[in-house]
């Protein structure tokens, strides 16, 4: 319960002063007007608003000594919580109270925190819901000297107020704490931020100096219900928002209904023999260089009773010596028997092994183009000797490309590599309205980390967009298929996020009305009734995973809108759907996804191998064949574009002790999706390394091993990984036949 406030001052006098190591404080100062204003922008009536008077953030690691001048990227407060010291970053702040005094009308007191760019971007490992906690802490610091190093122990006690992130700005109540400081005559106290669960990505806290820098709120009206029915003044129009959201919803139930009709789909067990594990092999993770794993490892090598095979092989990488089936002209699918082929335009059974990014240039490096006209004399050149090369050599089939002449010439080399194609998604839709906040590879967006696959603009600009890109390849054979989006949001927070939207601004209205009308028809509760912070109860007593079922609301949205329309354009390619970013509950995404894609394309990082129950799953719940779109491991012994070692902190994928060791996880990781009766292939992840010399990119693609070819485009550099590279792709049939116990293959 919280105390009572009515005991104190009715007047305040509110000190707005704050300081930074970098700036004199009079500079800083932000007034009573403003802040008042600023209270009225975001909905609540304040009554009294306190900004922190000095603030730091420090770092673990290699960094746990450094003060705050020193860290890199001085402009905002980074929050991040791993399992690895190395990557901490940790917020401090504190308040002068002195002359804090709250109106009795007050409800609340919170700490104020807001993210860069209106929403965090984040993904947890562990399936957890991600909150920020506050904890108090010493004042023995200053923000000019302080370091990770240096700061007070803390302990689960010194928690003093935890919020769900639900939007750009998160409110920690703090009432009791503050109430008990002020009952005390404390002068100042100091809090200290921290996450409660590993976290992929660091979220950007805006810092002093800052108008909505961090802050303390006495707010006079109770926290706002996230549930409103009124979105629109006017009443038809409000009216019609609604009844939309309905016929959104009842496609879904029916749909859903379908789904679960069709129930569980058989599927083949996967059993690895465990005796052709005999190697021990060493690696580290993303910027984790204090800590090394072990993993058990096979290679082909390794395998009992494995034999090479020859096979004679078609010009899209088929293999001609065993059945034919219906040559269509086109990639498609088949189930045969228990396993899941692609059958290529000559009726081949053909397995994917494919190479992205390649291009000669990574991010149109200046240093990576002058290397490819010094030894290949130009571009077209260029791309049929790697071609070549990437077939011959190492046994790729497919090979995506973008941004250089690689696109342009793949599909023109005598017996070339086939590819993919982008058709553009709800990423592309969102830049269209301002709403995409992407962070590398990954597609993010702008509020609460909310796809706007809802909004009717959304089925607009697909039907206009989609034609467009891909009309001019309806009848090109070496088009593997068509992919809408890379890396979309698949958190077990979606459910929350949505629902929590802030439906007084324009962008999120039909996310807002979509998701409370799911909940509502979903449970047959009142929404003014439901609480969002108790989904999961709900779920225990109605006997339905909300959040996992509501990810299967949102991407079959998504798929309804895109699938139709590639079909109606190209009804003989595959439609590939999206590089899923592994994380999080899979499973009412991946059924969805088994409706409406021919293949599940999933991005898959940070396992050695990926678990056999996991590919199991995936068979169980999407009755079709997945193909792994990226993956890839990064050598310590590699030497970039500047003759210094890669660091190799960027990037998901481990990092091995050598190339010979970065092709033992190459072998290892595929031989797992070979032996996988549901997996049709992979494509590995990239052609070229990053370029250290490149000042177009971002600081941390700069120091990163991900290709098989150096800045110099030299294919001897990397040869001991290259081996092992061949000698998976160039087995493939035969590991298949191998692990199945079957000779498909004459």
């Amino acid at each position: 319960m919280k105390k009572p406030l009515s005991f104190l001052l009715a007047i305040i006098t509110l000190f707005s002063l704050f300081s930074c190591t970098a700036t004199d404080v009079s500079e800083n100062l932000i007034s009573n007007e403003n802040a008042e204003n600023l209270a009225a922008e975001e909905g609540y009536a304040s009554t009294a608003t306190l900004y922190a008077t000095e603030g730091a953030y420090v770092r673990g690691g290699n960094y746990k000594n450094t003060v705050p001048s020193q860290l890199p990227q001085l402009d905002y407060y980074f929050l991040k919580y791993d399992v690895i010291e190395n990557t901490f970053r940790t917020p401090i702040l504190k308040f002068d109270i002195s002359n804090f005094e709250i109106p009795e009308n007050t409800k609340s007191i919170s700490l104020v925190v807001e993210f860069y760019n209106a929403s965090p971007v984040h993904e947890n490992f562990a399936g957890e819901d991600l909150m920020i906690q506050a904890y108090k802490t010493s004042n023995d610091w200053n923000a000019e000297t302080v370091t990770y190093a240096s700061l007070p122990a803390l302990s689960d006690n010194d928690i003093v107020g935890k919020e769900h992130i639900i939007k750009g700005e998160v409110f920690i109540d703090i009432t009791d704490y503050v109430l008990e400081c002020i009952e005390n005559k404390v002068d100042s106290f100091s809090l200290r931020l921290a996450a409660n669960v590993q976290s992929k990505a660091e979220m950007r806290i805006r810092p002093l100096g800052d108008i909505q820098g961090p802050r303390l709120i006495a707010k006079e009206t109770e926290a706002r219900t996230f549930y409103q029915n009124k979105l629109l003044a006017d009443e038809k129009a409000n009216a019609e928002l609604w009844a939309y959201a309905k016929e959104v919803y009842n496609a879904w139930d029916a749909r859903y209904k379908e789904i679960l009709a069709k129930g569980d789909y058989s599927f083949s067990s996967i059993e690895s023999n465990t005796s052709d594990y005999t190697l021990k092999t060493t690696a580290k993770m993303q910027d984790q260089s204090e800590r090394e794993y072990t993993f058990d490892t096979r290679l082909v090598s390794t395998l009992k009773g494995f034999e090479e095979r020859k096979l004679e092989f078609d010009e899209y990488g088929g293999v001609i010596s065993g059945k034919k089936y219906d040559a269509t002209g086109y990639y498609y699918t088949k189930n045969i028997g228990d396993r899941w082929w692609t059958i290529d335009p000559l009726g081949n059974p053909c397995y994917i092994t494919g190479i992205n990014h390649t291009v000669y240039a990574y991010s149109n490096s200046q240093y990576q183009t002058a290397a490819m006209l010094r030894l290949f004399g130009g571009a077209t050149k260029w791309a049929i000797s790697t071609t070549r090369w990437l077939q011959k050599d190492l046994g790729f089939n497919v090979a995506l490309a973008s941004g250089n002449a690689m696109s342009a010439h793949i599909t023109d080399v005598e017996k070339g590599l086939s590819t993919t194609i982008s058709t553009g998604g709800v990423g592309s839709y969102a830049s269209t309205i301002g709403l995409n906040s992407s962070d590398g590879g990954q597609t993010n967006f702008l509020y609460n980390d909310a796809m706007p696959v809802f909004d009717p603009g959304f089925v607009e600009y697909i039907e206009k967009k989609i034609p467009e890109t891909i009309s001019k390849y309806v009848n090109e054979s070496k088009i593997l298929g068509f992919i809408s989006d890379n890396e979309l949001p698949v958190g077990n927070d979606m459910l929350v996020n949505y629902l929590s939207l802030d439906p007084t601004i324009e962008a999120n209205r039909f996310s807002y009305a979509c998701a409370w009308t799911w909940i509502s028809e979903t449970t047959g509760l009142n929404p003014e009734e439901i609480d969002i912070y108790g989904i999961d109860e709900i779920s225990k007593e109605i006997g339905i995973d909300l959040a996992n079922v509501f990810k299967g609301f949102v991407y079959d949205r998504y798929f309804s809108v895109i699938q139709p329309t590639v079909k109606s354009v190209a009804p003989n390619h595959m439609y590939l759907g999206v590089r899923m970013l592994i994380g999080g509950d899979w499973e009412w995404m991946a059924r969805v996804n088994g409706y409406w894609c021919d293949v599940m394309c999933i991005n898959y990082y940070r396992v050695w191998e990926i678990p056999t129950e996991q590919l199991e799953l995936l068979q169980k719940w999407t009755g079709k064949p997945i193909m792994i779109t990226e993956f890839y491991a990064k050598g310590a012994d590699a030497i970039g574009s500047d003759g210094k070692p890669f660091p190799n902190t960027h990037g998901a994928g481990w990092t091995c002790i050598n190339q010979k060791e970065r092709g033992y996880f190459y072998q290892n990781f595929t031989l797992r999706l070979l032996e996988a009766k549901n997996c049709i292939g992979w494509l590995y992840f990239q052609y070229i390394d990053n370029d250290p010399t490149d000042e177009t990119v971002e600081e941390g693609q700069k120091y990163s091993n991900k290709g098989i070819v150096n800045s110099d485009l030299d294919r001897e550099v990397y040869k001991d990984y290259h081996s092992q590279i061949a000698q998976i792709n160039k087995n493939k049939y035969a590991l298949v036949e191998h692990f199945d116990g079957v000779k498909y293959f004459k």
